[in-house]
């Protein structure tokens, strides 16, 4: 592997769900990320009641964050730091009240365009960002421009690209994604409204937006109605979910009542008994006028089936 050139490395990483739980870190995981909370520009910060001046390259911490950031104790920090030093990558400045770290020919490395050769001092940095990274500001207000803060960085390629796609971190990401059954499931629901009634209003066709219908899915699935227990095994299987669906949406009152996957659940045994007891309904050719139905309603999309 070669051990010349660049990547960069966005300070966004850190909303990557591997950097948020894995935990404690190792000393290459620390370095990093002393390089990525280092101050890209000079600045000011408030501290203790007045304003400090915190070049660029140096951050104010303390040995007693950095070992509930990094999963270590205070003793471990503190070797670390010290050994930084030695090896001329770090330079710490300790007062009663602060520890100042700061990180050795942080300028150079940062710089617009990166430098032939890396210092002989700083052998270890070799590989930390350079390009645009010191802007990370300016990165962030066109992140907020994009179209593209919800997409999912997956690739080595798209890390390297100049747009760099916000990773969603695990708190924010959908409970139920695209190939789940309850996904599925709430899709079908809503393609099933809409192919009725195409204006009625229902949440947009991605799994985030979904997620409360999806949810409500996977509860009828495990418990069935509302109050009951997964143990009592009330739950409905995923053809008999559809089944009614299709029923419900086929049947001239209920089609204007059930319009959510939380009425479809709130009403399932009073839709289930109704469905039963309806001799008329006949279920393939149900099945074949929803189909034929939904896709000129939609275009000759494809239908999403459970």
């Amino acid at each position: 592997m070669a051990n010349d050139g660049w990547i960069k490395l966005y300070r966004q990483i850190q909303n990557n769900w591997l950097w948020e739980t894995e935990k404690p870190f190792d000393k290459r995981s620390a370095w990093i990320d002393i390089l990525l909370m280092v101050n890209h520009k000079k600045k000011k910060i408030p501290f203790d009641n007045s304003f400090v001046e915190v070049d660029k390259g140096e951050r104010i911490t303390s040995e007693r964050k950095l070992a509930k950031k990094w999963g270590w104790s205070r003793t471990k920090v503190r070797n670390f730091l010290e050994l930084l030093q030695k090896d001329n990558m770090l330079e710490v400045k300790k007062t009663t009240k602060r520890t100042t770290i700061k990180v050795v020919n942080f300028g150079k490395y940062q710089s617009g365009k990166p430098p032939k050769e890396p210092p002989k001092d700083q052998g270890s940095t070799r590989e930390v960002p350079v390009e645009d990274t010191n802007k990370n500001e300016k990165n962030e207000k066109n992140e907020k421009k994009s179209n593209n803060n919800k997409t999912f960085v997956r690739t080595f390629d798209k890390f390297q690209t100049k747009r760099f796609k916000k990773v969603l971190p695990p708190s924010e990401r959908p409970k139920f994604d695209e190939n789940s059954k309850p996904y599925k499931a709430a899709v079908y629901l809503r393609e099933r409204i809409l192919a009725n009634n195409k204006r009625q209003p229902v949440p947009d066709k991605n799994p985030k937006d979904m997620e409360n219908w999806a949810i409500e899915m996977d509860r009828l699935n495990r418990l069935g109605a509302r109050g009951n227990k997964e143990s009592e095994d009330k739950g409905y299987s995923w053809k008999e979910i559809k089944e009614i669906i299709d029923w419900c949406q086929e049947d001239s009152f209920w089609k204007s009542n059930i319009l959510s996957a939380n009425k479809l659940r709130k009403k399932i045994t009073q839709l289930e008994t109704k469905m039963k007891n309806d001799n008329s309904f006949d279920k393939e050719k149900t099945i074949e006028k929803r189909i034929k139905k939904a896709r000129n309603d939609m275009g000759k999309e494809k239908v999403i089936d459970i």
